[in-house]
């Protein structure tokens, strides 16, 4: 198991590296139902949930991928690849409105659900997943100036259209 989240009263959501997502209903002691992630796409390691509705989930790879699933209906509805092809590190929803993420009145996007996407090598993105489209990117780099002195620089970009 990679990633472990709960969904409900009674459903545990995780992640396997043979099986892609699966969902342990507590209730009746097994799965409740799969949702196979193709392997070439990398081992399914983070999950992140619809934590209003239960309408959607979505799953980041090994190799950068996220996967987005219709939960209604347990339909893929998307897959795209991070344009690093960083294995995704973590998923987390983004609970503020648009504007205090500094996407502005509109939202800066199509007004679906808004991810932290953490992949690759010191970067966390905020993607609208309902457009597959990064609206931010925040970077650190650490430099080093002799005699053990290092500094943390952070760069923000914002990819607003």
């Amino acid at each position: 198991m990679l990633d472990l989240a709960s969904w409900g009263p009674s459903l545990l959501v995780y992640a396997t590296q043979q099986r892609g997502l699966a969902a342990w209903d507590v209730r009746m002691g097994r799965d409740a139902w799969a949702l196979p992630c193709c392997p070439a796409q990398g081992a399914l390691q983070r999950v992140a949930l619809d934590p209003a509705s239960q309408n959607w989930l979505l799953g980041g790879t090994s190799r950068g991928h996220l996967c987005l699933w219709d939960a209604r209906f347990r339909l893929p509805v998307a897959s795209w690849q991070h344009p690093t092809g960083a294995g995704i590190s973590a998923l987390a929803l983004a609970t503020a409105p648009p504007q205090r993420l500094g996407l502005g009145l509109g939202g800066g996007g199509g007004g679906g659900p808004l991810l932290y996407v953490a992949a690759g090598d010191q970067e966390v993105g905020l993607w609208d997943i309902a457009e597959a489209k990064c609206q931010q990117a925040r970077h650190s780099f650490y430099l080093t100036f002799g005699a053990g002195v290092n500094v943390c620089v952070c760069v923000s970009v914002s990819f607003l259209t």
